[in-house]
């Protein structure tokens, strides 16, 4: 178990700019060489009867192990329908994250990234804030959790709270809409929405370099918008099939 005091929180700020690119390359070669066989001299018995052959034995090809076969991607969780808003923006993030796309991808595949959403999901409890702008806030201790069903690993915060006066639940001015986005999207927006779940969850999945996938971008606003510009580059595609 590893426990760190941090803050996080998403709020809705104009987006800049930002680019991600990487780059992987797998070698692979295969040596193999064959030594001539041997020549020898072969003596015949004197005698005229034929000599019989001994049987011939083989030998059992070796089975080859069973593989496991992969884990299920989890099935989405029964949201409350008391905030139709919320309900509907966790299945835009599920239906975007049970496929093997470059978004589910990001977040370790389609099995990975659903074990987490759900999780994430369960956890959150409602909470009205002060400032409409804020939309979902983890802070405290957190824990790392071994999915031993998914093979999941991810990290919970101790406090997990969604915005009940925020963009998930509550529907701005047209005026205002346009004005706050998330990413490249105005913030009544499906697609908007739903960024602002897959930038959460990009604060709870470790990647191949043991680092988190976003870095904690508590009180930094500008870290904040470059983490949601992230998960845009690597989900734009997902999120553009969102029609209001």
């Amino acid at each position: 178990m590893r426990l760190r005091q941090m803050f996080l929180a998403l709020s809705l700020i104009p987006a800049m700019q930002m680019s991600a690119s990487a780059q992987r390359a797998f070698d692979e070669w295969d040596e193999t060489a064959n030594a001539p066989a041997q020549a020898r001299p072969v003596e015949t018995p004197a005698a005229s009867a034929p000599v019989a052959a001994p049987p011939t034995e083989r030998a059992a090809a070796p089975e080859m192990p069973k593989r496991a076969a992969p884990a299920p991607v989890p099935t989405p969780l029964r949201i409350p329908s008391a905030n139709r808003r919320y309900a509907d923006t966790y299945m835009d993030a599920y239906r975007i994250l049970k496929e093997e796309n470059t978004c589910s991808r990001f977040f370790g595949g389609a099995v990975n990234a659903t074990a987490v959403l759900n999780r994430f999901a369960e956890q959150l409890r409602n909470q009205r804030f002060a400032n409409p702008n804020v939309a979902v806030e983890m802070s405290g201790d957190y824990v790392v959790v071994h999915d031993s069903e998914t093979g999941a690993a991810y990290r919970l915060f101790e406090r997990a709270v969604v915005n009940s006066a925020g963009p998930l639940y509550v529907r701005p001015l047209p005026a205002q809409a346009q004005r706050r986005s998330i990413g490249r999207f105005p913030s009544d927006t499906r697609a908007a929405r739903a960024l602002i779940l897959l930038h959460e969850i990009g604060h709870l999945v470790q990647g191949t370099d043991r680092r988190w996938l976003l870095p904690n971008d508590g009180h930094n606003a500008e870290l904040s918008v470059r983490n949601t510009e992230t998960v845009e580059n690597y989900c734009r595609q997902q999120l553009t099939t969102l029609k209001d």
